[in-house]
């Protein structure tokens, strides 16, 4: 079974593990100096694909049609000029802040494109849109990490907190995805659940951890 950091650790070369030294070393300078002092390039990143999503999260600027800033989604060309500038020494991406990332019709190739640099990429999605065509593209795009947030075992539950979410699509989409690595042979993505625990949720821990096993999740994230 693959694992987060061992395939991290996978994506080092001697280039970026100089920059991460000096990234460190920078610290620990300015930290002696009090004086601002910045070697280096980032070795992680978060790039939000969207900022639109089709659930309504009460403590979710997009599930609250409450944004401060523009929505829409990310353009390929933004993506890319990133890749270019920070790929060299980049060596994790966290695809997700706020929104939903398979609401971008481009997402996937994003996916693709940090792959190409040797660049270990996650994402979080609330999997109401992975159906069988898109897990065998979610393979094909190389993604090394998909974090399923799944709160509840009960539509009452989960629908309490991800407000006109349904608990059956989630279920197909994390079916899909695990079906469609046991058909390709693949160990990717990592298919990890997040579990928000809530006082409504709180009693079914342990039925999270059977649908866990049920669907052949790789791993269990209880979140407060």
């Amino acid at each position: 079974m693959a694992n987060r950091n061992t395939e991290i650790l996978k994506t080092l070369t001697i280039g970026r593990i100089w920059n991460f030294i000096l990234l460190k070393l920078s610290f620990f300078i300015s930290r002696l100096t009090k004086k601002a002092i910045h070697w280096g390039t980032p070795v992680a990143i978060s790039i939000e694909p969207t900022t639109a999503c089709n659930l309504k999260c009460p403590e979710c600027p997009s599930g609250l049609r409450k944004f401060t800033r523009p929505t829409g989604n990310l353009k390929k060309e933004i993506n890319q000029n990133i890749l270019n500038s920070l790929g060299k020494n980049l060596q994790y991406i966290n695809y997700y802040f706020q929104g939903e990332p398979f609401i971008n019709p481009d997402f996937l190739d994003f996916v693709k494109a940090a792959r190409l640099k040797n660049i270990y990429v996650l994402t979080s999605t609330n999997a109401h849109f992975i159906s069988e065509k898109t897990a065998i593209k979610i393979i094909e795009s190389g993604l090394s990490e998909l974090i399923i947030s799944i709160d509840g075992t009960t539509q009452d539950t989960y629908s309490s907190y991800r407000i006109e979410g349904e608990l059956k699509k989630v279920l197909e989409g994390l079916n899909n995805i695990t079906t469609a690595k046991e058909k390709q042979n693949s160990n990717f993505p990592i298919v990890t659940l997040q579990f928000l625990v809530t006082k409504q949720n709180e009693h079914q821990l342990a039925e999270i951890e059977a649908i866990k096993n049920k669907y052949k999740a790789d791993s269990l994230t209880l979140k407060t």
